[in-house]
């Protein structure tokens, strides 16, 4: 399952990371909007493999009957998230990048409890 997870993650990471500036043009980003557009997507992308190993192993432990374990670890990563939010975007000054660096950050710690 986490061999799928990979062969379906790199790929697409790739053509986002490839591909952004088409993209954020397809879907009509304003000019003002741009710089901070095209850094999420292109630091998300870097940690698209974590998001998709993360949905692999929880969607095998909820096959497996166990739905509460998925649910404390998002519960667990939405709040380091949101307080490395607040230390990136805020005091450090990193602005969107700094959001998107916390989200890659959890969907590592994330995947890594789950699959590890």
């Amino acid at each position: 399952m986490l061999a799928l997870a990979l062969a379906f993650s790199l790929p697409l990471a790739g053509l986002a990371f490839t591909f952004a500036g088409r993209l954020m043009r397809a879907i009509d980003v304003p000019a003002e909007a741009w710089p901070d557009a095209v850094s999420y997507l292109l630091i998300s992308s870097a940690g698209m493999v974590f998001v998709f190993g993360y949905n692999a192993a929880a969607g095998v432990l909820r096959g497996l009957g166990d739905s509460r374990h998925p649910l404390e670890v998002v519960a667990l990563a939405a709040g380091v998230n949101i307080g490395l939010d607040l230390v990136l975007v805020g005091p450090m000054g990193l602005g969107v990048a700094g959001a998107a660096y916390a989200q890659g950050e959890c969907a590592k710690r994330i995947d890594s409890t789950c699959v590890g």
